[in-house]
């Protein structure tokens, strides 16, 4: 799948009428890509089905955006950001029994502050990581081009499975999305200048 299949993917897929799909929105969990709800029930799996909107209450705000230079940009230059996320299990109540509920991160969705998204399966990483200079372009990176205090998010697309006690993981029809809280990026103007030494 290419960047602007899943971007599509993204903009266009949101699971219930009438519910909000604004990806973008802070702290937002969005069950995505409808599902039939008379759709029969995995082999195994209790009687009835286990449907994406049940799971998506377990997930917790978990992942965290970063960005270098941390905190600011240079107009112009690439400003590199990733999003740590690794999969989560989290354990509860489920269809009356307990249960627990693995999402593991799927796509992601950054969003610049600046009317820009980048649709993406790669979380991205540090420049060292990478193994690549500083300020350079990077999957997730993007080039401001004007001075602003903006906001920048990332919502994680994750797929989900469950298991009650020790029994087989079944996969859920569907995904759950969460957004990161903003992080401030300050885009600045760099000026050089000449000095005479002493």
């Amino acid at each position: 799948m290419t960047d602007d299949e899943l971007q599509a993917l993204l903009d266009a897929a949101c699971y219930g009428a009438g519910q909000s799909c604004d990806l973008r929105a802070t702290n937002l969990l969005n069950p995505l890509i409808p599902i039939d709800p008379a759709q029969p029930g995995t082999p195994g799996a209790p009687a009835a089905t286990v449907t994406i909107a049940d799971v998506a209450r377990f997930l917790p705000a978990t992942a965290t955006l970063r960005a270098e230079p941390d905190g600011w940009a240079v107009i112009g230059v690439p400003a590199n950001f990733w999003v740590e996320s690794t999969p989560i299990t989290v354990s509860g109540e489920l269809l009356g029994n307990t249960a627990q509920v693995r999402f593991t991160p799927r796509a992601y969705r950054f969003d610049y502050g600046d009317g820009s998204t980048r649709a993406t399966s790669t979380a991205g990483g540090s420049w060292a990581s990478l193994g690549q200079e500083e300020l350079t372009e990077t999957r997730t990176s993007h080039v401001y081009r004007s001075r602003a205090d903006r906001r920048a998010a990332v919502t994680v697309v994750y797929s989900a499975e469950y298991r009650f006690a020790d029994g087989p993981w079944i996969t859920v029809a569907g995904a759950v999305s969460g957004t990161t809280p903003p992080q401030r990026v300050l885009v600045v103007v760099e000026r050089t200048a000449l000095t005479t030494p002493a």
